[in-house]
């Protein structure tokens, strides 16, 4: 967070909802959701549980890199 503060836009790093609260919660999230993967994977099939997690694994990779490159020129600063 400290590296985070130093490099981040001066208005996101202002108010209640800033960069630091909203990279927090997103991380508990990545959390939360990962979890949930796991015990999916595993309520599914012990034998097969490291296959099953590449499932959701690719489907948020071709999520993330679609949305990257839809998006590319508005993440340009």
């Amino acid at each position: 967070m400290s590296t985070l503060s130093k490099v981040v836009h001066p208005r996101l790093a202002a108010g209640t909802f800033n960069s630091g609260l909203l990279a927090t919660e997103l991380g508990t999230l990545g959390r939360a959701v990962g979890d949930t993967l796991i015990s999916g994977a595993g309520f599914l099939s012990l034998k097969n549980m490291l296959n099953l997690l590449y499932v959701p694994n690719g489907v948020l990779l071709l999520g993330s890199v679609y949305s990257i490159v839809t998006n590319y020129k508005q993440l340009d600063c």
